[in-house]
Order: structure tokens, then sequence, then C-alpha cells
């Protein structure tokens, strides 16, 4: 009866024993929120937290290995043994089944489409109104000045009040008699004056009459205009534009079936920042790490198309061979059935629009 106890305890702990030589685990990690993430006190995020329950629950010891945002990079260390396992957002494709395992998914997310608010019809507005109202005025003083100049010589000869020389007199008819504190506002005499007074007088209501309705015109324009320029797939694929993914990404291999100009990058927060800026019409990434990756960075003219390409199920990755497949798959489903692992989930996303809980598997 001891020996079978003995036999039982054996199986129990073999495949730890028999995967590691109690050599540690070598844990690589894809550095992208909020499935990982690294500060000064260590690593933690959604793949972190549920990975180190499951570590603990099981006697796992384990060492993190930092692989950096580099996909393709990822999974060369797994392929070559510089690692025994992967944590990060790696979806589950047939492709990578043909020569890794991917256990039980822990939670589901969508690849989506983040595109950049159209503000530059607004710019472009305030530029044309701003040059509009400079040019504007600029003509003004001028048409002003030589009305006052051509009403300055007809009317020196017919009123004494209005002095002789030239710059006072311009100043005098400017004010309309406000220098001698007359109470009625200047009025021509010759006939000439008179004719001159009532043309700048249409002049004058010409003038802003086109401004206002230019200015009107401008701003119906711009409420009539869409801020959001991606809103279907189809919009997406005419614009011709090239769209950021992370390297060896399954996002990656979505866009290019879709024939979209791919621009590969080494980070998602290298596709972020040149989507700000304008460099790229979007950014095809699963939508948690979107979210986490935009609400650090406090962009607020980004926005999420209303579409979104595929769903997606994210598990760790372990070579074909390993020992830990079963045991861990057994404490993913305990988790899924505990409610523990969308609880984990959430915790990164919680405050989020449109994150009210993690879909469970």
């Amino acid at each position: 009866m001891r020996k079978l106890f003995l036999f039982v305890i054996f199986c129990f702990f073999l495949p730890w024993n028999a995967f590691a030589d109690n050599k540690p685990l070598r844990v690589g990690v894809l550095e992208v929120p909020p499935f990982v993430m690294h500060d000064q006190r260590g690593y933690y995020g959604i793949d972190i937290d549920l990975w180190n329950k499951i570590a603990e629950r099981n006697h796992i010891a384990y060492v993190y290995v930092p692989l950096g945002q580099n996909v393709n990079n990822a999974e060369s260390s797994l392929l070559n043994n510089k690692v025994d396992m992967l944590l990060g957002p790696f979806a589950t494709t047939a492709s990578r089944l043909e020569n890794q395992y991917f256990t039980q998914p822990y939670t589901t997310s969508h690849i989506s489409v983040l595109a950049k608010k159209d503000s530059e019809h607004n710019l472009f507005s305030i530029t044309i109104i701003n040059k509009f109202a400079l040019y504007g005025f600029v003509a003004f003083l001028i048409v002003f000045y030589l009305y006052l100049s051509i009403f300055y010589f007809y009317e020196k000869e017919f009123h004494d009040d209005v002095p002789k020389n030239y710059f006072k007199g311009i100043a005098y008819l400017c004010f309309m008699s406000a220098l001698k504190k007359k109470i009625t506002p200047y009025f021509p005499s010759s006939l000439a004056s008179k004719v001159i007074y009532i043309l700048w007088s249409i002049v004058i209501f010409l003038f802003f009459s086109s401004i206002t309705a230019t200015i009107t015109s401008i701003f119906v324009i711009n409420a009539t205009k869409d801020d959001f320029p991606i809103k279907t797939l189809e919009q997406l694929i005419d614009a011709n534009k090239s769209v950021g993914v992370l390297a060896g990404s399954y996002d990656e291999t979505i866009a290019k079936k879709l024939n979209l100009r791919v621009e590969s990058l080494d980070s998602l927060d290298q596709a972020v920042d040149l989507l700000q800026q304008g460099k790229l019409v979007a950014v095809i990434a699963d939508q948690f790490s979107l979210t986490s990756i935009v609400l650090s960075k406090k962009y607020v003219d980004l926005y999420f198309a209303p579409f979104t390409l595929e769903e997606i199920k994210f598990g760790f990755v372990f070579k074909q061979d390993s020992p830990l497949i079963k045991p861990i798959n057994i404490e993913i489903l305990k988790m899924h059935e505990s409610g523990e692992s969308e609880n984990i989930c959430s915790h990164y996303l919680s405050g989020v629009i449109g994150f009210t809980d993690c879909k469970r598997y």
C-alpha cells in the first residue's frame, strides 16, 4: 500500500521534474499591454496575473525572459529552445499550431481598426478665415483711405470747418466732426461728395455682408463634414494608405489578406504614435492592446472604427512536447469556471467605454 502511494506521488510530480530537470521554467514575455507590462516593481498585466496564480498553485518555479514586442523573435526563441513558453497576446491560428501548442484560451478579443478623426478640415477652415480676415482688413483700410482722400479734396472747398491741411482734414473727416464736438455727424455738402458718401456706404454694406456670408458658409461646410473618415472596411481599403501592424502578428496576416498597404512595425506604441502624427491611416491590432495604449498616451482624437475584422482567442504558447500543457489547461478551465480569469481581465480594462467585462471563452 505504501509503495502504491509513493508511486502515485511520483507520477503526480513527474511532469515538472522531467520537464525542467529541477531548473526554473523560462517564461518568455511579449511586452504588449494590457497583457504584459513592466515597471520598476516588475512584470504585471492580464497574462502575468494569470500565470502567477497558475504557477503558484502548481508549484512551478520560473523566471521571466523579456522578448520586447517582436512576435517573430518571440516565436523563434521558443522554437530554438531559448525559452520554454510564451506569454502575451498570441492568437491561436492554424499555422502556429503546426509547430507550437496553445493552451485553452483564457480570453477573447477582436482585431479592430484604430483610426484618427479628420480634424484637418477644421484647421484648414480656421486658416482660411484668418487669411480672409487679414486680407479683408488690409483691403478695407486701403479703400477707406482712398475714400477719405477723395472726400477731403471735394469737401475742403465747400466747408470752412474742414481743415486745409491734408492730414488734419483727413482726421477731421475720419472722426465725422468729433474733433469739433458736434452732436450731429458730418454730412457732405457737394454733389460729388454725396455720391462718394453713398457709394462708400454701399461698399461697407457689401464688404461686411460678404464676410458674414463667407464665414457662415465655412461653418456650414464644417458641420456637414464627417470627422470619422473610416467607418467601413470598404473605406479603409479605398483609402489606399498605409496601416500599421505589429510585425509577425496575426493582425499582419489579416491586413495582408485584405490587400491593404501594410507597414509592419516593431511595437504597437510606435504604430499608434505614427497614426497620431498622420503618417498612417489606421492601426490594426486586438482591441484590448490598442485601448490600453491609447489610454496611456491620452490621445483624444483617435477612435475605433465601428467594425471588427475577426474574433481572436488568446492562449499561452508551448512547444508541442511540453508536459505542462495538460495541468495548465486544467487550471485555466478552473479559473474560467470560477470567474477568476474574467475578473483579472476586467481589472485591467475597468472604466474603459465598451469594456464592461472580458468575454469568457
